[in-house]
Order: structure tokens, then sequence, then C-alpha cells
């Protein structure tokens, strides 16, 4: 998951080498955190990612938020971490916020340089 995320950059589009290497590190720092607020798990939901230490799919935390749900409420009603999920939160929005590119491969020739 993490290597599809981060492959997914493009390099023309990020600048040069330095930028590219400190978008590389947010990355890899976004994923990691990742990692430790989700559990892929094929015996829990079937491999669908869920919160970390529960049944909680990840995407459902983004859905009910969208409804209007907040942190606090999830928190209270659903006895969910309040850390793991801004973590989730946080890492989401720093792999999110960089140009996208339908070819991945142009990110590791650019960076391999």
């Amino acid at each position: 998951m993490a290597n599809t995320t981060i492959d997914a950059a493009s390099s023309a589009e990020l600048g040069d080498g330095a930028q590219t290497r400190q978008t590389l590190e947010r990355l890899l720092k976004a994923s990691e955190c990742l990692r430790e607020t989700i559990d892929i798990d094929p015996d829990k939901r079937g491999g669908v990612p869920v919160l970390k230490g529960t049944r909680f799919k990840a995407a459902q935390l983004l859905a009910q938020l969208a409804d209007g749900d907040s942190i606090g409420d999830l928190e209270e009603n659903l006895e969910l971490d309040r850390d793991v999920m801004e973590q989730f939160l946080r890492a989401l929005s720093v792999i999110l916020d960089r140009p996208w590119t339908t070819h991945p491969d142009e990110f590791r020739r650019a960076y391999r340089s």
C-alpha cells in the first residue's frame, strides 16, 4: 500500500531533487503513520482496512465524518481512540497533498537519478 502511494507522485510536477526528496520523506512518514493506525488482516473484515485494534473500517470513519459526525462523537459513541483517528486523518492529508500522475514509473526514475 505505501509503495503505491509513494510511486504515484510525478517528479516533473514536484520540482527539483531537493523538493522531490522532501516530498518523499513526507510520504514515507505518512505511510508509517498509516501503518500505525490501521490494520489490514484477511481475518478482520475480509482484509478491508480497519482502525488499529478495532473492527471499525477506515472508510467508515471518513463516511461518518462526511455525514457530519465529529471525532468527539465517534470517540464517545463508538469508543474509538481519538489519537488513532486524528493520526489516520493527518497521514491521509499528507498523502493527498501532492500532484498525481497516471505514470507511476516517472517518480521512481527521477528519484534514482
